[in-house]
């Protein structure tokens, strides 16, 4: 994907929450099936490549995806675990 965070009221905008549901819930389904998942950035100095992965903290709307993905799997795994599981 490629994808544009750096102005919000540009039709190509992708919000923080978008790109989570495009990448990480993806992610995190992938590695609770037992796969390997991986999450490759690249691109120029200074274009979000780190604000995308991290964001901020709070306000939620504005957690990155790392933030998003890791919350999402502690949900899974303790549903999981509740449902008899062994995770």
């Amino acid at each position: 994907y490629a994808m544009d965070s750096t102005d919000r009221k540009a039709h190509s905008y992708v919000s923080q929450a978008k790109v989570y549901s495009l990448v990480g819930q993806h992610m995190v389904t992938h590695a609770l099936d037992g796969y390997n998942t991986c999450l490759f950035c690249y691109g120029q100095t200074g274009t979000g490549k780190t604000t995308t992965l991290m964001g901020k903290a709070k306000p939620v709307e504005e957690q990155g995806l790392l933030m998003r993905m890791l919350a999402e799997l502690f949900v899974e795994v303790k549903l999981l675990r509740e449902q008899g599981s062994d995770v």
